[in-house]
């Protein structure tokens, strides 16, 4: 029992600085892992982000947020773009936007460790002004309008309710409740569309709401000569719309 007790003895010294060893030995790996990663993965990540951009993806992934500020921005603008076409005319600017960014030679990625957000945006800004984005951005916007929304006075009939909206409520005092009733706006476009356009058809002038030669938002929109004078001639009749809209919806009411 001795002879085996000291060998057991013997064994289990032995045994002890093996597993020490074993255990200094994995840490040894792991850390080498950890720093192997630390240094490696954002040299895979220029690797695979910087071979996109060569092949004309780079800026794909970002397409969805482009479009939810493009969608975002024609929203608040409804008194021009009417706010039906805002998700398609979203869709055609992000699409064409996308592909002028993929050729624009801007990279989109940026890896955190060796770039700051602050570094990478002015960097990124300095790429994109020099590439002329500006007017990219304007002329694929105006081209996108032209090409969603159709160029007929009855298409703008929703633009016109949000302009008219914002009239109804200064004819109304503050506290008001019928104030927040789009109803009567609503009405008086329809009256106004359908005026406009029967003004324009008798006397067989090709007048339509978009100026079509127009190079910006502003131009196309709002500058058009034929619109203006279009309009100019209903304003005499505006008061009369109201009235007749507000009986229409009190008598709605009742």
């Amino acid at each position: 029992m001795s002879i085996e007790h000291s060998s057991n003895e013997q064994n289990q010294q032995q045994e002890k600085p093996q597993g020490k060893g074993k255990r200094l030995g994995l840490g040894a790996v792991i850390a080498i892992v950890a720093v192997v990663k630390l240094l490696a993965w954002p040299l895979i990540q220029i690797g695979f982000l910087e071979l996109r951009h060569r092949a004309g993806h780079g800026w794909d992934r970002a397409r969805p947020d482009i479009v939810e500020h493009y969608e975002t921005g024609l929203k608040k603008v409804g008194r021009y773009v009417p706010a039906r076409y805002a998700s398609d005319v979203a869709n055609c600017q992000a699409d064409a936007y996308v592909a002028w960014l993929n050729k624009s030679g801007c990279r989109s990625y940026r890896i955190d460790v060796l770039t700051s957000a602050s570094a990478h945006q002015e960097e990124l800004s300095g790429c994109l002004k020099n590439s002329g984005e500006d007017l990219m951005a304007e002329k694929i916007q105006v081209d996108c309008v032209k090409k969603i929304v159709p160029n007929r006075w009855h298409a703008f009939e929703t633009a016109y309710a949000e302009e008219f909206f914002a009239v109804w409520q200064k004819r109304k005092s503050e506290g008001d409740p019928s104030r927040e009733n789009h109803a009567p706006a609503d009405c008086v476009a329809h009256s106004y569309v359908e005026n406009i356009a029967r003004l324009s058809a008798a006397e067989g002038a090709n007048c339509a709401p978009m100026n079509e030669s127009g190079k910006d938002l502003v131009a196309l929109l709002t500058n058009n000569p034929c619109a203006l004078d279009m309009r100019a001639r209903l304003d005499d009749h505006m008061d009369s719309y109201w009235a007749s809209c507000e009986k229409q919806i009190q008598q709605r009411a009742h």
